[in-house]
This record gives structure tokens, sequence and C-alpha cells, in this order.
């Protein structure tokens, strides 16, 4: 029997009934590649999406996000991850030309096959 998507996905842990009738109206919630609508059934054989918004309003929402677990269930994303507020620089990566790395290659003087050639203008002809 054909049961509304937010009671489906709240009865699997997926959130409220709210909550899931706002990813409705907010259009991130997908039935078979087709935006869901208010009111829609689904059977159980469906694929759904929710498209994520990238954007939690603390650390603890990030935390109690749920990850599908392959040989099935449902665990929050707390469980099974430190999940913390921090930022780490990216490394460093250095950047070489001919050999150099580019702080190498201010240093060095200019050779012929590496000074800039000028191009000309063409020259207008009345």
């Amino acid at each position: 029997m054909a049961e509304r998507i937010q009671k489906v996905l709240a009865a699997a842990g997926h959130g409220s009934r709210r909550k899931v009738e706002t990813w409705i109206r907010e259009g991130r919630l997908a039935v078979d590649g087709r935006t869901a609508a208010l009111g829609d059934r689904i059977e159980g054989r469906e694929r759904i999406t929710l498209e994520p918004t990238g954007n939690f309003e603390s650390v603890e929402d990030l935390r109690r996000s749920t990850v599908q677990l392959p040989a099935g269930g449902v665990v929050y994303l707390g469980d099974i991850a430190d999940v913390r507020r921090d930022y780490k620089d990216p490394p460093r990566s250095l950047t070489r030309s001919h050999g150099k790395t580019k702080s190498e290659e201010a240093d060095a003087e200019p050779t012929d096959d590496t000074k800039p050639t000028r191009r000309r203008r063409p020259t207008e002809v009345n």
C-alpha cells in the first residue's frame, strides 16, 4: 500500500514529518529523479534522493545526520566519525617550471630562451 513520503522517511528515522515536508517544499527531495510534491505517495521500491544544502545550523546537527550502512540500518555520523568544528589549511604545493620551483626561478637571471619576447604591432598602411 502506498504511503506519503514524509511518513515513510520519518518512520525510517530520516527526520520528522515536518522536516521532510520542508525538504519537499524547498524542492530538495526527489523520487525516481522527479522532484517530489506534497501529497506524493511511495510504495517502497522508489529511489528517493535528498539534495544536501551543505549548511548545518550547528555541529550537533551534523553529528546527528544519518548514514545508511551497506548491510542495512542507519547510524548517526557522530557515532562513526569525529565531528567537530575545525579548519585545516590545505598542504602547500610547489609550482615547478623547467625543473625549478617558482621562488628559484624568480632568483635566476633570465637566459636567452627564458627572456620575454615582444611582439610587434602591425602597422597600418593607408
